[in-house]
């Protein structure tokens, strides 16, 4: 599922999710279930976009995890020594 607003992502799935693991499942898919579908939100995300913006450049908390997401990034590997 791709969410429609982004946070920035602070763990990779792919070096951190189940699939790292020597023993783990293997991928399937689940049938979709029959539901009502409750309406249509497409409208809405443009202002939701425009407000989840404005958060992050307000909120002091919000810059400082943004911050900390970024510089604890893991490090592309590199094959040289320093």
């Amino acid at each position: 599922m791709v969410p429609d607003i982004a946070y920035p992502v602070s763990v990779d799935a792919n070096e951190f999710g189940e699939s790292t693991y020597d023993n783990a499942l293997p991928w399937t898919r689940i049938a979709a279930v029959p539901h009502a579908k409750y309406g249509n939100f497409a409208p809405l995300l443009p202002r939701l976009q425009q407000m989840h913006a404005g958060r992050i450049a307000n909120d002091p908390e919000f810059q400082w995890w943004s911050e900390d997401v970024r510089t604890t990034a893991p490090r592309p590997k590199r094959n040289t020594c320093r």
